[in-house]
């Protein structure tokens, strides 16, 4: 499926996204960090679904975004060793990651999406306003730390398959909870060394 058709259905399914991650609040998992795990497996739902096998997109899709959710809830309990409601006082304090979703800029209709996996769909002049994006977001990136951008692009997919931040935890053997600051700490930074407005703005959403 090509990439403009991809997000085209997660896009016009981004609610449903939504609408689960609130089901699962106070489970131990930031709301942004349900959505962002819930809209990469849809991302990846979308990149095997087959339109000619007749079932509609969010019936494929919602197991994989059940699942990401779930699995991102047990990986933080455990990290823990408590119930899962037990996070809600620890959720207040974490500062909102960076999302995928997140207008770029408050006038702005596209998002960070559309910087990584649907520029083929732009006309030439939203090409060059992209392009100087990205270019800023790969700056902003060589800024960070060796392990801040292991991170960042793994759970972002920037130049690779997004990872699960539980499976990002494991691989680096790190607890959950260390990999959720790591990332928090290098968006703030990112969002420091960024020179684009509408860069500055997504970064600090």
């Amino acid at each position: 499926m090509e990439a403009k058709n991809i997000n085209q259905l997660v896009t016009e399914n981004l609610s449903y996204v939504k609408s689960l991650a609130n089901r699962f609040k106070g489970k131990g998992v930031d709301f942004d960090d349900l959505v962002s795990e819930g809209y990469m497996a849809m991302t990846q739902a979308a990149q095997k679904y087959d339109t000619e096998r007749g079932t509609q997109f969010i019936a494929y899709a919602a197991p994989f975004i059940r699942k990401a959710m779930e699995q991102a809830i047990k990986q933080q309990s455990a990290s823990y060793g408590m119930p899962k409601d037990g996070h809600q006082q620890l959720n207040k304090k974490q500062s909102r990651p960076l999302s995928i979703d997140a207008p770029l800029g408050t006038n702005n209709k596209y998002t960070l999406l559309d910087i990584l996996i649907n520029k083929d769909a732009l006309s030439e002049e939203e090409n060059t306003y992209f392009r100087l994006i990205s270019e800023d977001l790969k700056a902003a990136i060589e800024t960070l730390d060796e392990r801040e951008r292991e991170v960042i692009r793994k759970f972002y997919g920037i130049g690779c398959p997004h990872i699960p931040m539980a499976d990002i935890a494991e691989d680096m053997e790190l607890k959950r909870e260390r990999v959720r600051q790591i990332r928090d700490k290098a968006v703030r930074k990112m969002a420091r060394q960024a020179k684009t407005k509408a860069l500055k703005t997504l970064l600090r959403k």
